[in-house]
């Protein structure tokens, strides 16, 4: 059970995705597979173009809407996963939710929500009715929500080619290199007047297998709403838990949940 959890808070730490955590890595371990470092690079980018300056600039101005670094940010979407290694990573139209300010957040996935608060850190699975419940974590926000602004950063120098393809008032610009060991493909759609994002996509290579493109993850969010307002005080007073002489239990909601309890 408690690997099934890991697996699901990976995936989630990605994007946010996001990737993943997103997905207790030791409770985010999986977000550093979006991570590209120049010594896993499998292509010689000797010879490789530059890419195209101005696109990256536009490309890094769009995602800096996304940075999960800001005091206070909220995303919400819909997250559709594929892995051709490990089906049971799949996701199908999973909600995707991330209000975070300050050192606070809130995280939701499909059936999965996560609280980190002053007050405690709480992990919920619905489908699996499990709640557990600790202390508040140290969490990096890059372990929930990717880093945009490090990624392209990194990739930059690593034989990626940059494309861009505009339909109706909206662009996508894709950062591609087939061959790289840990991301293949990064792309960001998005309104091109307004320059609010609409999806994020990332084609992630498997560790064991990373030239078979069958075995490639790949990750789209949809995105419903990005905001500088996180509203976290709304997601935030959902009541899960409560103390009773001086114990931890399930509030009425909640009765028919474990609760595994590590305060």
């Amino acid at each position: 059970m408690r690997k099934k959890l890991i697996k699901v808070i990976g995936i989630a730490g990605l994007l946010v995705i996001g990737g993943t955590s997103l997905y207790a890595w030791s409770v985010y371990r999986n977000a550093k597979v979006i991570e590209v470092a120049k010594d896993n690079a499998i292509a010689d980018t000797l010879g490789v173009a530059a890419p195209d300056t101005a696109l990256v600039r536009l490309f890094t101005k769009v995602s800096a809407g996304l940075d999960p670094n800001r005091k206070e940010f909220l995303l919400t979407g819909v997250l559709d996963v594929v892995n051709g290694a490990d089906s049971t990573d799949n996701m199908n139209r999973a909600d995707y939710l991330f209000s975070k300010k300050g050192k606070e957040f809130y995280f939701k996935l499909g059936q999965t929500e996560v609280f980190n608060l002053k007050s405690f850190y709480l992990f919920i699975d619905h489908a699996q009715k499990k709640v557990i419940l600790s202390k508040q974590k140290q969490i990096n926000a890059g372990n929930v929500m990717p880093d945009l602004q490090q990624m392209i950063a990194q990739i930059q120098g690593e034989g990626f080619e940059v494309s861009r393809i505009q339909t109706e008032g909206n662009e996508q610009i894709t950062l591609s290199n087939p061959h790289h060991l840990s991301c293949k493909e990064f792309s960001l759609a998005f309104d091109e007047t307004t320059l609010k994002p609409a999806l994020l996509r990332f084609r992630l290579s498997d560790g064991e297998e990373p030239e078979n493109k069958k075995r490639d993850q790949v990750l789209n969010l949809r995105i419903m709403e990005s905001a500088t307002k996180s509203d976290l005080e709304r997601y935030a007073s959902k009541k899960v838990v409560e103390q009773k002489d001086r114990h931890w239990v399930l509030s009425e909601e909640y009765k028919a949940y474990d609760l595994i309890t590590m305060m």
